[in-house]
């Protein structure tokens, strides 16, 4: 039996343990936990937080960050560009591109007296939703090289990682690809809504937000579980691909704070998904294809 084929039950059922363990290991996006944990031992303040999550999401790989991290102390202008960034972050490959978004990032910084404070400025008390809304309009959707998916991203990690309360009000569904097709595998009908109107939005959050409410979970969270089990579904994910690919990323780009995060994956992370501690580097590509070909969520333990 191929992908295309399982019943709809089980598509859900499996959904709902596939979420289960992704939120559980930790894999959902493991670099949050790990950059926590590193600004929490570094004893680093909102600013700094602030700039480490903007170093990261510039290159969306985690030993190219800790290398420009310690390069530069925080500093944009002297963060190097010839590092390897995330399938993500593609468009960064082309060095100018990310010099110009690091220079813009330090242009800000600048006038607007840190990249905390320019957030911080934006922010709708007492209400984390209309937060997140104001400040991808009026500061990340505006910085050189960011676009929806990386607005998303880095206001999702101001959260986790620098504290500053936003929480996401949707899951980004107008002209989205990912959450889009993790839906509808769960929900067919929604294959017909091709198009971007308010009318097709308004339909996708409704399914959207009741998801999410059947699992007592943040939207941003089930969005990102939704892309992933659709990669599932299709040969190109296993719970703790995106740890194994942390790891290849930071033994790939070494630097002075390697060590230090592989403390912080042992401190944040499960240990039977550490291949530093079992002899693996890397994703496995055999894992990615075996949800595809059995129809089983593989757990190591």
């Amino acid at each position: 039996m191929t992908r295309t084929q399982w019943p709809l039950r089980k598509l859900r059922d499996d959904y709902r343990a596939f979420h289960r363990l992704h939120q559980s290991t930790g894999d959902i996006d493991p670099a949050y936990p790990v950059l926590e944990h590193l600004a929490t031992q570094w004893g680093l303040n909102r600013e700094e937080r602030t700039r480490l999550v903007f170093t990261h999401v510039a290159y969306y790989d985690l030993g190219s960050a800790l290398h420009a991290w310690s390069a530069s102390e925080g500093d944009f202008t002297r963060m190097p560009t010839n590092l390897p960034t995330g399938t993500e972050r593609r468009a960064h490959r082309d060095q100018t591109k990310l010099r110009r978004h690091l220079d813009h990032l330090d242009a800000i910084a600048t006038t607007e007296s840190g990249l905390e404070p320019w957030i911080t400025r934006s922010l709708t008390p007492g209400s984390p939703t209309t937060s997140w809304t104001q400040v991808n309009d009026t500061c990340l959707m505006r910085v050189t090289g960011n676009g929806r998916w990386a607005s998303y991203k880095t206001a999702e990690m101001l959260n986790d990682v620098a504290h500053i309360p936003l929480a996401a009000p949707d899951m980004g569904h107008a002209h989205s690809t990912g959450p889009r097709h993790g839906l509808t595998l769960l929900y067919p009908a929604l294959a017909t809504l091709t198009d971007n109107t308010p009318t097709t939005i308004n339909r996708l959050d409704t399914v959207s937000h009741t998801l999410a409410s059947s699992l007592q979970e943040p939207v941003e969270k089930v969005e990102t579980s939704l892309c992933d089990f659709h990669s599932l579904t299709r040969g190109r994910y296993y719970p703790g691909h995106d740890i194994d690919h942390m790891l290849h990323q930071l033994t790939r780009t070494p630097s002075p704070l390697t060590n230090h995060a592989f403390k912080a994956r042992s401190a944040t992370l499960p240990a039977p998904y550490l291949g530093e501690l079992h002899d693996w580097n890397g994703v496995d590509k055999h894992r990615k294809t075996h949800y595809a070909r059995t129809g089983n969520i593989l757990e190591r333990s």
